[in-house]
């Protein structure tokens, strides 16, 4: 694959995922009259500036010479992409249809430990599959206390 087409293809996407991101943000409530900021000016704000320097970085790649990009652990990246759209996938369908459940067991955390150690496990192919799950495991569960503690324990965060 070619340097330019790599380039133009990413930034489509950043540029569509700006798009969505800011018509998400436009059903955010504006600010009321005595504020200047509401709370959709941020979202708004940095969609702006990801089209605005996706524009630049479209027409600076035109001007730039193009070169072979090689794609170098193709699989991982097409692991992390799959991994990443079933973690939303299942995250949006259990937290809507079973939201009782889902607040009661604290599904956050439970789909983030396993989408955490699947891609610790994928990530260290050099080790035994015993050791590669047990470092994964517990590398996982570290991060997802310390992010309870953090967010559901420290600053009242509901997921």
């Amino acid at each position: 694959m070619s340097y330019k087409i790599g380039t133009y293809i990413s930034l489509i996407i950043i540029t569509c995922l700006a798009i969505v991101f800011y018509i998400s943000a436009a059903t955010l409530p504006s600010s009321i009259e005595e504020q200047k900021v509401g709370p959709d000016y941020f979202p708004k704000a940095i969609s702006l500036l990801l089209v605005i320097f996706c524009v630049f970085s479209f027409i600076t790649t035109k001007k730039r010479e193009d070169q072979k990009l090689e794609l170098v652990n193709l699989r991982y990246v097409i692991y992390t992409i799959v991994l990443t759209i079933l973690y939303v996938g299942v995250w949006h369908f259990l937290s809507r249809y079973f939201a009782d459940l889902w607040q009661t067991f604290k599904g956050y955390y439970i789909i983030s430990f396993f989408f955490i150690t699947s891609l610790i496990y994928i990530y260290q192919p050099k080790k035994s599959g015993k050791k590669r799950m047990l470092f994964a495991s517990i590398s996982s569960f570290i991060l997802i206390v310390f992010i309870f503690l953090i967010f559901d324990v420290f600053l009242f965060t509901i997921f």
